[in-house]
């Protein structure tokens, strides 16, 4: 019987070690370029914000000498690109053009071009407000918010508008409600809901509240002579005596 040994050969680890010392080195350069990208990011945001304020000393050194042109599109359906996201838009009669998330996905062959007002999927927002709040907007355009009456009032107040209400469950289901007019009144005029025809699978819920005044907890517009809607349901709403369905509940 013969007995031998030899130190035992270990090639795999060779290559093992081999192969994490570059993976190490890959995963260090893609960190490198996120970091890159981030710092690009950052400079292409403070280049956006230092060229819209260009862009307005232009248009007003341009209207002081009797030319007016607006640089800003009036609404998300007169951007010259159509990709969704936010984007600075000024209608007409505007001094200060202000941020909205423009949509311009093709919901039920309805075409895109949606300025979205008002946009609530996991209750991160409290929608239990006052009526600056609910007149000036409030949230995160990217995320959960109200944009404002007061701009839905300008964005409105000529020409022709159109609404589309999508409503979506977690399980995936969807309906839809399509308005062929759209229009919100001053702050005057209480932001009266004025809307059009209606089609779509959710129902005409708003039929009930065409022509009523916005309310609030601490500006009750609604039609009851003993309730305060927005404060009963805590929420706010075109309501009446009441409602049929509203959005901006707590």
């Amino acid at each position: 019987m013969a007995m031998r040994m030899r130190k035992k050969q270990m090639p795999h680890c060779t290559n093992m070690i081999e192969t994490l010392a570059a993976l190490s080195s890959k995963v260090q350069q893609i960190a490198d370029s996120n970091q890159n990208l981030r710092n690009i990011t950052d400079k292409i945001m403070a280049s956006q914000s230092g060229v819209e304020k260009q862009l307005m000393k232009v248009e007003n050194m341009l209207f002081e000498r009797g030319i007016w042109i607006d640089m800003i599109p009036a609404s998300c359906t007169t951007l010259n690109i159509n990709a969704t996201g936010t984007y600075y838009i000024r209608p007409a009669g505007v001094v200060e053009p202000f941020v909205a998330f423009c949509d311009f996905e093709d919901y039920y062959n309805l075409g895109g071009g949606w300025t979205v007002f008002q946009h609530r999927f996991n209750g991160g927002v409290n929608f239990y407000q006052n009526w600056t709040m609910y007149k000036d907007g409030f949230g995160d355009v990217n995320g959960e918010h109200w944009l404002g009456l007061e701009k839905l009032h300008v964005m409105t107040r000529s020409g022709r508008h159109e609404m589309l209400v999508i409503l979506e469950d977690h399980e995936g289901g969807s309906a839809y409600a399509h308005y062929d007019s759209f229009q919100i009144g001053s702050e005057a005029e209480q932001y009266k809901l004025a809307i059009g025809k209606y089609s779509g699978t959710a129902g005409d819920s708003l039929k009930v509240h065409n022509g009523k005044g916005f309310s609030t907890f601490d500006q009750d517009n609604d039609q009851s002579d003993s309730t305060n809607c927005a404060q009963y349901f805590h929420g706010a709403w075109w309501f009446y005596a009441s409602y049929d369905r509203f959005a901006y509940h707590k």
